[in-house]
């Protein structure tokens, strides 16, 4: 078992969330089926380990105290989404409600590939702002909208099994905790509040407001 996936178990446990391991076959599956409240979802569990150019910069910074590193925001995201449609889609897809959680298993001096900001634009894609130009150069440009652009994954036909990403984290002292992500696009959606508790917190995307970029928004019933 992956690390992430023994913190989950531990999390539905102390959350009094039925988890079954759904049984592996020849053709991809997902890895749990948890249930509360007569609801079923459908469950892939995957963690963010160091990939090989990572690697090399924890030598580096083992080595010197420090290093240098770039990245594209939401790229890790983007990836496990893809990495999972199928297994999730194969279960989930028409039928059940389904959740992709995800857990950080870098050094913790890395910048977090899994906050928000990293999970909206990898679900819905960069941030992009549309100009105005004039062709005269003393006329200031004008911002014509803000919104979402190049390199999404979640639209209206695409990835729509997955009802939410969740993050799993594990903060030294802390309980652990889910911070759920709702998609938007989700054919069948996980109803907020499925997993009420102090240690679960829900978020959904909020209304398109004029020319500004779209943010989190707590999704907690009132």
């Amino acid at each position: 078992m992956t690390r992430s996936e023994i913190l989950f178990e531990q999390f539905c446990s102390a959350n009094n969330i039925c988890c079954e391991r759904v049984e592996e076959t020849i053709s991809k599956t997902p890895d749990y089926l948890i249930k509360k409240n007569g609801l079923e979802v459908i469950v892939e569990v995957k963690q963010v380990d160091p990939n090989s150019q990572e690697k090399g910069l924890i030598k580096t910074f083992e080595k010197n105290g420090f290093m240098t590193r770039s990245s594209t925001p939401g790229e890790r995201v983007r990836k496990k989404i893809k990495d999972s449609g199928p297994q999730i889609s194969e279960f989930a897809k028409g039928k059940c409600p389904s959740l992709l959680v995800l857990y950080n298993n870098l050094p913790p001096y890395f910048s977090d590939p899994l906050c928000s900001y990293n999970i909206r634009v990898g679900m819905y894609g960069l941030e992009t702002i549309n100009f105005d130009v004039p062709s005269d150069p003393s006329i200031p440009c004008q911002i014509l909208d803000c919104g979402f652009g190049p390199k999404y994954r979640m639209t209206k036909t695409s990835h729509t099994s997955i009802s939410a990403l969740g993050v799993l984290k594990n903060t030294p002292g802390e309980k652990l905790k889910l911070y759920l992500f709702h998609n938007s696009y989700a054919s069948i959606p996980l109803p907020l509040g499925s997993f009420t508790s102090e240690n679960c917190l829900e978020f959904i995307l909020d209304t398109k407001q004029g020319r500004e970029f779209q943010e989190w928004v707590s999704g907690a019933l009132s």
